[in-house]
């Protein structure tokens, strides 16, 4: 009887939710949110390399807090380049190779800024033949993707529906949009698509101009891109939780026999309001 019980609560409840996780739920190349938030972090933590050779130069650090410091980078660099073979492990168990724009542009840079940092540090500590990279290879590495990084970023907006909708229904309209404005409407600095056109048509930009607009295109789809995705799953997770909550309370009411119609009624309720807040959280994406 208990399991009858129990096996109409679950049909009741999951029906309308299963038909929506077979239209929506795919799969994705990574584990689990985990995994996905980890590697997002590790090559993240690129932009701050830099940050760590300009300190290390000052001669006023004893020698207690310099191997502390060699300690916390060396850990860094790691977990920088266990992140880019991780990307590299996606992009097997995907179509064609082919990632998202925003993880393969971050990992791209990541990988640039960290041969950046062994270069530079090699450089400053030893002879420049053991360097494998001369300045002009890493020029050309971070005018290369930044390049496609912008570019795939101006692709990306043009081709959503929301802003062609806001924009005249010509066919021709993809190409009246510039790169400049595109990235100006989701808040990419222009002097970093100003940079791409002059490494693109001009002449190529100075390595530390290089850098610089390398981090600050890390930390835009550092934003834009892996900090939403965070934001997210701590949302969803949050709503499943408390269904969860809801939906244990309503077993125990119905196999104890108390209140258990209320409860069940209740939790039915929270879910249509669940759903209703989904549609609407859609609706205005759109």
């Amino acid at each position: 009887m208990t399991t009858t019980k129990v096996t109409t609560i679950q049909s009741n409840l999951s029906t309308k939710h299963r038909k929506q996780i077979q239209l929506t739920a795919k799969s994705t190349p990574w584990y689990n949110t985990m995994e996905f938030e980890q590697v997002g972090q590790s090559l993240l933590c690129a932009a701050t390399l830099f940050s760590f050779s300009s300190s290390s130069s000052s001669s006023s650090r004893t020698s207690k807090k310099r191997r502390r410091q060699e300690e916390e980078v060396d850990e860094r660099i790691q977990n920088i380049q266990s992140a880019i073979q991780r990307v590299a492990l996606w992009r097997t168990r995907v179509d064609q190779g082919r990632l998202p724009l925003s993880i393969e542009s971050t990992s791209n840079l990541a990988e640039v800024m960290l041969n950046d940092y062994t270069t530079t540090t090699q450089t400053n500590s030893s002879s420049r033949s053991s360097s494998s990279y001369t300045t002009m290879s890493l020029r050309l590495a971070y005018a290369s993707v930044i390049i496609r990084g912008v570019n795939g970023i101006a692709d990306s907006i043009q081709r959503n529906t929301s802003f062609n909708n806001n924009s005249s229904n010509d066919n021709n309209n993809y190409y009246t949009n510039s790169v400049s404005n595109l990235c100006d409407r989701i808040g990419l600095p222009t002097w970093v698509v100003d940079l791409r056109h002059d490494a693109s048509h001009n002449d190529l930009p100075s390595l530390q101009a290089l850098r610089l607009a390398s981090c600050t295109l890390l930390g835009f789809l550092g934003n834009v891109y892996w900090g939403v995705h965070e934001r997210l799953g701590w949302e969803v997770s949050g709503k499943a939780v408390y269904l969860l909550g809801l939906y244990k309370q309503s077993v125990k009411a119905w196999m104890s026999g108390k209140d258990g119609k209320k409860a069940l009624e209740a939790l039915k309720i929270k879910e249509e309001e669940v759903e209703e807040e989904e549609e609407e959280e859609e609706n205005d994406d759109d």
